[in-house]
């Protein structure tokens, strides 16, 4: 899912809010580790998601995923973000 959620805000930087106050952390879904890895390096490790994607794909089809959003107000970028994942 990381993979996947990296890909689709790499694809539409407008998810992300004003480029000035938002970035995209690769580490921000690894909070138990201590300390934190070189940009690259926990890049690689993300990438290495791609190969799980069709299997993913094909475990939802049989077992649609439940993705619950909260506080979406009028905006529809989350739902957006996660549809465009996929």
């Amino acid at each position: 899912m990381q993979y996947l959620i990296r890909q689709g805000l790499k694809a539409n930087p407008k998810f992300m809010g004003n480029p000035d106050y938002s970035t995209v952390d690769n580490q921000v879904f690894m909070p138990f580790q201590t300390g934190r890895l070189k940009d690259d390096e926990s890049a690689k490790l993300i990438d290495e998601g791609q190969k799980f994607v069709p299997d993913l794909i094909a475990a939802s089809k049989r077992h649609p995923l439940l993705i619950l959003l909260f506080n979406l107000g009028k905006s529809q970028i989350p739902r957006d973000l996660v549809t465009s994942a996929f």
